[in-house]
């Protein structure tokens, strides 16, 4: 003989335990599609990103002027000075250090000089293009320069942006 108490608590637990599952099975792809896109990110950034700005840091050093690469892989880190994101975000940052703009650069004032991110976004899907032309007793412009999808046409638009920052930063 069946309870009706015990019958209709089974299926309230029973519904309970698949809206559990579902959740779970939810958050487990999204995590592997995240995952794929990262992994996706880190090979853009080694392979684009990372020689680009390393070209072109090495040419603006051609000229007197200094240069330096950060990446971060979302990590907590408490030198987030640069990263204009929060401390778990993955990026790479080109900051520029133009001859005469500071007597000498410091690694704990990165934020004082132009930089270009660009910025992992797991949310979206996509990579977010970030600058700042402020330098040491100048201001400047900062903010967003746009997002994109990974594919082959990213590294055209970031060099043309990429260009942009640097025309601003040196026009003045």
């Amino acid at each position: 003989m069946t309870d009706p108490l015990n019958d209709q608590l089974d299926k309230l637990l029973d519904t309970f335990d698949q809206q559990k599952q579902a959740q779970k099975e939810a958050q487990e792809s999204t995590k592997r599609h995240e995952d794929v896109f990262l992994s996706e990110f880190l090979n853009f950034r080694t392979s684009i990103a990372y020689p680009l700005f390393e070209r072109v840091g090495n040419q603006l050093r051609s000229h007197g002027h200094d240069f330096e690469i950060l990446q971060k892989t979302n990590e907590v880190d408490q030198d987030v000075d640069v990263c204009i994101t929060p401390s778990a975000m993955t990026c790479i940052t080109l900051i520029v250090y133009p001859n005469g703009a500071g007597d000498e650069h410091l690694s704990c004032a990165r934020d004082l000089y132009p930089f270009f991110i660009i910025l992992a976004s797991l949310e979206n899907q996509d990579i977010v293009l970030g600058s700042s032309t402020t330098m040491p007793l100048m201001l400047g412009h900062e903010g967003i320069r746009g997002d994109l999808k990974l594919n082959q046409h990213s590294s055209e638009i970031i060099e043309r942006e990429l260009m942009k920052f640097l025309g601003e930063v040196f026009a003045s």
